[in-house]
């Protein structure tokens, strides 16, 4: 067994055009084939990346990943890791996937194709089309762009329109969501009485200095909103006079106001509010701290 990208993608390719061949005279099999075709497509990316991704880690010693490196001598057959594992890299490895929260609807298309093989239940037999296409298709597009390889080259040519049609589909479901989001919290905000938004400024004022969020103006009711999301870089220490501290830079994945209950997850829905998607703060550091490992490293050494 071999984790080469070239190969998987040729093989993704291969089970999903089959579905697509299968899908007028079965159509339990176009899900079916689709669903092998994209845990397939998955692990391209991961070797995309490093074929080391697709090795199980915690067994024979890291023969797995001796095996990915292509090194000679390592012992028995290598074991790659769960498809569950495969979605969990992927949203780590690729922003976009992450931000389109395209790990759920892989761990979801992949429990009804395990529940249609291991089963006594057809559960592809009862789901639609429309529910599983879109977001299939959007999938796929994400991760062939992230390969560098444009997704007609995994689907057949004649599906093209088909495919960008869904694509857009989705952004127009997120786009009138969002907006129908803002305006019913606009309505719900005005209706609150005085008393009732007191009471939600004391709480907001509580969890306003909550660590890796970031204050903004609400889209919707125009308070304070507080920004969340995960650290992607930090700046060299510097001293401002006063205290040591590094500058952090953010990239924002929800917005929860606490005034009008308007909550925003994810960067699609960040992006069509308007959102900046990164923000920064800093931290403060100790001196003390970042110093004492050197210091004691010498002080051991005398």
């Amino acid at each position: 067994m071999t984790w080469d990208k070239s190969s998987l993608f040729e093989k993704a390719k291969v089970k999903i055009q089959k579905g697509y061949s299968s899908a007028e005279s079965d159509p339990t099999d176009f899900p079916l084939w689709c669903s092998l075709g994209l845990e397939l497509l998955g692990r391209a990316a991961l070797s995309h990346v490093s074929p080391t991704l697709n090795a199980d880690p915690s067994r024979d010693e890291g023969n797995n990943i001796l095996h990915a490196l292509g090194i000679a001598g390592a012992k028995g057959q290598p074991r790659s890791i769960g498809a569950q594992a495969v979605w969990k890299r992927l949203s780590i490895v690729c922003q976009e996937f992450k931000d389109n929260k395209c790990a759920e609807f892989c761990e979801y298309f992949a429990a009804l194709r395990n529940e249609e093989l291991h089963g006594d239940q057809c559960p592809f037999e009862q789901i639609k089309t429309t529910k599983w296409l879109p977001r299939f298709y959007q999938t796929c597009d994400i991760l062939c762009r992230f390969m560098d390889i444009h997704k007609m080259d995994l689907l057949p040519p004649s599906f093209s329109d088909e495919a960008d049609q869904h694509i857009e589909s989705l952004a127009l479901d997120i786009k009138s969501k969002v907006k129908s989001d803002i305006a019913t919290c606009q309505t719900f905000y005005r209706k609150l009485s005085d008393s009732e938004k007191k009471h939600r400024e004391l709480a907001f004022q509580a969890q306003r200095a909550i660590r890796d969020s970031h204050a903004m103006k609400c889209p919707a009711c125009g308070c304070t909103a507080l920004l969340r999301g995960n650290e992607v870089s930090r700046s060299e220490p510097s001293y401002d006079g006063e205290m040591f501290y590094a500058t952090v830079t953010f990239r924002a994945d929800s917005l929860v106001c606490m005034h009008c209950g308007l909550n925003l997850n994810g960067t699609a829905m960040l992006s069509e509010a308007d959102v900046e998607i990164t923000f920064q703060g800093r931290e403060h550091l100790d001196l003390h701290d970042f110093f004492q490992p050197e210091f004691e490293q010498e002080y051991d050494n005398m």
